[in-house]
């Protein structure tokens, strides 16, 4: 196990060596050895103190505590520690191998001014080569390092630094393998630092980019700081940044609404080398998006970190620089700088240089697009005040010379087509305070699995309202079953809810899913529910209570998820007095009571659905739309409706067919004369003889029932609160001792 820890440090994973040594499984290799293996595989790794620990715990074993000794020394820059202790070799054949390497290296760092000693140029680079063909990471970084000390020690800087940033990126590969603790302590070796120091000498002057002074990068600064027009910062962005750099061509790419880098501005590309040069290495920009973390290669066909990426051999890439454009925690897009033609080219830029230029550009872009955010909700805010004083000066137009009852019906009708909107959320059409009310109860029950229990005069809308319930609810993409209990037989109705088995009574010929089954996951609506069976109520409470239905004639039960949504004529507190629904089914069904109000209770609806109903009517036959004349709307108000909103939908329906023209009269109106309608003015023309004609009638309510406000709103078809605020309207006040 030993040995092949040792195997994945040559290849360069050092990740999965530390893997293989501190796996809990049980290996052949004596523990001994395995501690003393780990302990070396620190020590090669930069962390002394560790390795050093791990030796305070070691028995015995004098050869491999050498070897380990050694490998301290040799991080440490001690070579003739290194040697002194790397000359008591283990037993074990790839030991020895080790501790004969770190000897070798011992003895050509003492005799580092012995001409030839690291041998020559030619030999390393074969020696490299050799390395990479064998997968051989480690001796291939080790190769390119004694190769930089070789140009260096025959004046060749150029040269050993290339050959000190080629093994500095196998070293950084190989510490990429590391746990982030771990990757630190891998560059403390003395040897690294030194050849990590070399890769970071500056190139000859004649090389270098154009404009690295402290001056020309103010005077760039200075100009970004000042653009304000986004397409032009970006120019300047780009054409700076090439500058800086002395870079072949140069993009810049901002992250779009879709989350993609998008190239927004290209220098050196169509304007010297043609537009199909203006591609860019995605592969190489995503990474550099994603890890927030710059790339800066000088030979990407060599660079283990982008030389897998497809765009880089297609574009023939030779240096790349990309870096991102980030600014207080939001990251606008990446700077990307590349030469095609010569490798090398970013190895004398001082990173740091680019990093500052690429954040004063990013707070640059932050402040030009919040200035462009801006302009652009001024002017969307002056072309709305524009807007709105044309639409003033339309109403005041519109209204100018029009008299008082005109203007105050306009406001009403502006009112209402304003209120309708959370009517229109629910399906509903009204902006009674009834209507208003029964919404505001929709918006807080809908989305809760509450029982809810609908009530209301045949024609009020109660199934249309349990729709709307169960599309709001979560309940939306599953079933919506809908049963009058009132039209199934008895007989027939167990076997409805539940279902029934093959067989269960005569006419079974096959099993049959039943209404709860049907509907799992959605909702249920039982529409009259007083008039089930009181056995049935029996069985309904219990399939509430436990959530789990037997089909008739079988002898399991199926669990089952729905929500149950009731509805009655009658309220459900007077059918249990009654004794037609059990008081232990009304708890657990009424947790919520909605009550709609008759048509005659919300007179102020009326105008609104005879236009829905009338628009519908001239979509679904495709012929234009029919209007109300002024008759016709008072025929309307003035009648009982107790058919309510289902009777003025079959009016309207029945109207439109037998209406000559454009306009509904009052005698197409198939209302019969015997139906009683409410007292009202005769020729109740305007806004004031409509408000006279409900204080008569508000009066006359009061005097029938000895001024019991109560059974006057009732008799009427008001909401107490609605009859209340017409009392204190018309200054209508009670006498003495009155309810």
């Amino acid at each position: 196990m030993s040995e092949l820890a040792w195997a994945h440090v040559e290849r360069g994973d050092l990740g999965t060596a530390f893997e293989v040594l501190w796996e809990p499984d049980e290996t052949p290799d004596p523990a001994q050895i395995r501690l003393l293996t780990r302990a070396e595989l620190q020590a090669f790794c930069g962390n002394e103190d560790a390795a050093l620990g791990l030796l305070a715990d070691a028995v015995g074993e004098a050869p491999r505590v050498s070897l380990v000794r050694a490998r301290i020394a040799a991080a440490r820059g001690d070579w003739q520690a290194a040697l002194r202790w790397g000359g008591k070799p283990p037993e074990s054949p790839g030991a020895r191998a080790r501790a004969a390497s770190i000897v070798a290296r011992a003895r050509i760092e003492i005799e580092e001014e012995t001409a030839g000693a690291r041998g020559s140029v030619d030999e390393l680079s074969s020696a490299a080569a050799r390395a990479r063909g064998e997968g051989a990471t480690r001796a291939e970084a080790d190769a390119w390092a004694d190769l930089c000390e070789r140009h260096r020690a025959i004046g060749d800087e150029e040269a050993a630094r290339k050959a000190a940033v080629r093994a500095v990126e196998l070293w950084d590969d190989m510490a990429m393998t590391l746990p982030p603790p771990l990757r630190a302590g891998f560059w403390r070796d003395l040897r690294r630092q030194k050849t990590r120091a070399a890769a970071k000498r500056a190139k000859p002057i004649a090389t270098a980019p154009a404009a690295t002074g402290v001056r020309p990068l103010l005077g760039i600064l200075r100009r970004l700081a000042s653009e304000r027009d986004l397409p032009k910062l970006l120019g300047l962005i780009t054409d700076s940044a090439v500058s800086l750099s002395g870079a072949e061509r140069g993009f810049v790419l901002l992250v779009d609404e879709a989350g993609k880098l998008e190239a927004r501005t290209i220098r050196g590309a169509e304007d010297r080398l043609g537009k199909h040069t203006a591609a860019f290495s995605r592969s190489i920009a995503e990474t550099v998006l994603i890890d927030q973390e710059p790339v800066v290669t000088i030979d990407a066909t060599h660079d283990a970190r982008v030389q897998d990426y497809m765009s880089v051999h297609q574009l023939m890439l030779k240096s790349v620089a990309c870096l991102p454009i980030e600014a207080r925690g939001r990251t606008w897009g990446v700077l990307y700088l590349e030469h095609r033609s010569a490798s090398g080219r970013f190895s004398g830029m001082d990173l740091s240089v680019l990093r500052a230029f690429a954040d004063q550009a990013a707070i640059a872009i932050e402040t030009a697009a919040l200035l462009e955010r801006i302009e652009a909700q001024k002017q969307d805010l002056e072309r709305a005040n524009e807007a709105l004083r044309e639409a003033n000066l339309q109403l005041e137009q519109r209204l100018c010379g029009q008299e008082e009852a005109l203007q105050q019906t306009r406001r009403e009708i502006a009112r209402l087509g304003a209120s309708t909107a959370s009517g229109e959320r629910w399906g509903l059409v009204g902006v009674s305070e009834g209507m208003a009310h029964v919404c505001e109860i929709l918006e807080r029950v809908a989305a809760n699995e509450v029982p809810v229990v609908i009530t209301g005069e045949s024609g009020t809308g109660k199934e249309l309202v349990a729709r709307a319930i169960h599309r709001a609810s979560g309940r939306a993409d599953s079933p919506y079953l809908s049963l009058n209990c009132g039209a199934i037989p008895e007989g027939l109705l167990e076997s409805e809810l539940f279902g029934h088995v093959e067989g269960a009574f005569t006419g079974a010929t096959q099993a049959r899913k039943g209404l709860f089954v049907q509907a799992n996951g959605g909702t249920v609506f039982m529409d009259e529910i007083a008039d089930m069976p009181p056995r049935m109520q029996l069985d309904l409470l219990r399939v509430l209570q436990e959530r789990r239905v037997r089909p008739v004639g079988s002898a399991e039960e199926r669990p089952i998820d729905v929500r149950l949504v009731a509805a009655s004529k009658r309220p459900l507190r007077e059918l249990v007095a009654e004794g037609q629904l059990r008081e232990d089914l009304y708890y657990r069904l009424a947790v919520v009571e909605i009550d709609l109000p008759p048509l005659r209770a919300r007179r102020d609806d009326i105008p609104l659905l005879c236009d829905h109903f009338l628009t519908r009517i001239s979509n679904e036959r495709g012929e234009p739309k029919k209007s109300l004349s002024r008759a016709a709307v008072r025929r309307l108000g003035a009648h009982d409706f107790p058919g309510n909103v289902r009777e003025l939908e079959h009016l309207l329906i029945n109207a439109s067919v037998f209406a000559t023209g454009g306009i509904i009269e009052a005698e197409d109106l198939a209302i019969e004369t015997s139906a009683k309608p409410l007292r009202t003015a005769p020729d109740a023309n305007n806004y004031r003889d409509f408000k006279d004609a409900e204080r008569d009638r508000i009066l006359a309510a009061l005097n029938a029932h000895d001024w019991n406000r109560a059974r006057a709103a009732r008799s009427l078809g008001m909401a107490r609160r609605t009859f209340y605020r017409r009392l204190k309207q018309h200054g209508i006040e009670l006498p003495a001792g009155g309810g």
